[in-house]
């Protein structure tokens, strides 16, 4: 009997070619190093500027921001009140400088006031009048705002303030509108002494 004969057995590598050992691997990590770089990176810069002070790095400083463009921000400056009625409302008036080289529209100015003495209490909130208003270049502007007194306050005065000859009112979350952009200013405003009627 003849030995039988067994075909050689083939493998088959599908899909893979072999020609220069580990070229593609080497590609494939040298991309991917590039990839991290470009996106770690920048991030690795900002945390490296700001060590000292990573809030920054998130939170710009707005009053150094103000102080190096102060001089284009517009002052606004407390002048007076005038009594309309002393039970229901006043008028608050300012003084408003244009300290830029163009012209702005103040479209408006947004406060509410409080009593000083009891300061959880709310007297009113307030309404530009005649607004907006156009201030020139280098020039200053009057403008005005009427507090009305809500319910409360005028009980609140009544009870508390009647006859009050020292009475103060403090102007909170002062808010400008100037050429369409909300500024708030931080500071809260003293308005008075008022003279309460008896």
């Amino acid at each position: 009997m003849l030995p039988s004969k067994t075909p050689p057995k083939v493998i088959k590598s599908e899909g893979k070619i072999r020609s220069g050992g580990g070229n593609c691997l080497n590609l494939g990590i040298i991309l991917a190093a590039i990839s991290i770089i470009i996106v770690v990176g920048p991030i690795f810069s900002a945390v490296i500027i700001y060590k000292d002070n990573l809030i920054a790095l998130i939170m710009p400083d707005i009053e150094g921001l103000t102080d190096k463009i102060g001089d284009y921000f517009p002052n606004v400056e407390y002048v007076g009140y005038e009594i309309i009625d002393p039970e229901s409302s006043f008028r608050v008036i300012f003084n408003v400088t244009n300290n830029s080289d163009e012209d702005f529209t103040i479209n408006t100015i947004n406060f509410s006031a409080y009593c000083s003495q009891h300061e959880e209490v709310l007297l009113g909130y307030s309404y530009g009048e005649d607004f907006p208003v156009t201030i020139s270049r280098g020039s200053s502007g009057i403008v005005s705002f009427h507090v009305t007194f809500t319910v409360q306050s005028q009980t609140h005065i009544e009870t508390l303030h009647r006859g009050d000859t020292d009475f103060h009112a403090t102007l909170k979350n002062v808010q400008v509108v100037v050429q369409g952009v909300e500024v708030e200013l931080g500071d809260e405003i003293d308005v008075g002494p008022i003279e309460i009627p008896p």
